[in-house]
């Protein structure tokens, strides 16, 4: 994407319940802005090109979500929400996918921001995920959500814990190592 270039195709729509200028970015790249009543068009048009890393990145992500997980639907949310919806339907699908075989039973599933970690397992059964798996190749992605899974099942790093990994994912040895070069904050 090209920051320098604030020509970006948008709609521009007035609101009765705007009250002050937005910027709307959906994942199929439909940029919108929207207006209150009474607003201007030139200062919105103003507003968008002060906005424009802000707009091409969002677009970025959209991008690389779609390349890395072609399988997710188009998402509703917009803007802030948009990574970790994308990361939220990602991890329920996998989870959906390996609770076919072993029930895992858990309580809740949350999206964070985390600086240091992909994911984590509570001990009140809470599996916790970084927002930005979605950005990751969708291997590595699966990789994290079964190495969650089965801290359900061992809540440490024994040999009994990687021997369960292994059953689910033969390959994690590889995308452990190659998870390695990504950088999770």
């Amino acid at each position: 994407m090209n920051f320098d270039d604030p020509q970006i195709p948008h709609t521009i729509r007035t609101s009765t319940r705007a009250k002050r200028l937005t910027i709307s970015v959906r994942q199929t790249g439909e940029v919108s802005l929207i207006i209150p009543v009474g607003g201007s068009i030139r200062a919105a048009e103003k507003f968008l090109k002060k906005k424009i890393k802000w707009v091409m990145k969002k677009l970025d992500l959209f991008q690389k979500i779609k390349a890395h997980h072609p399988e997710l639907k188009t998402l509703k949310s917009q803007d802030k929400k948009a990574d970790v919806e994308a990361t939220r339907i990602l991890v329920e699908n996998l989870i959906q996918k390996y609770n076919e075989q072993d029930r895992f039973r858990y309580n809740k599933v949350r999206i964070k921001n985390h600086r240091s970690r992909w994911g984590s397992c509570s001990s009140k059964r809470n599996l916790n995920f970084n927002a930005k798996i979605a950005l990751l190749p969708s291997h590595l992605a699966e990789y994290i959500v079964v190495h969650e899974l089965c801290h359900l099942k061992e809540m440490n790093h024994s040999r009994r814990f990687w021997q369960r990994v292994e059953e689910k994912y033969p390959q994690y040895k590889l995308a452990r190592k190659e998870l390695k070069s990504y950088s999770s904050s």
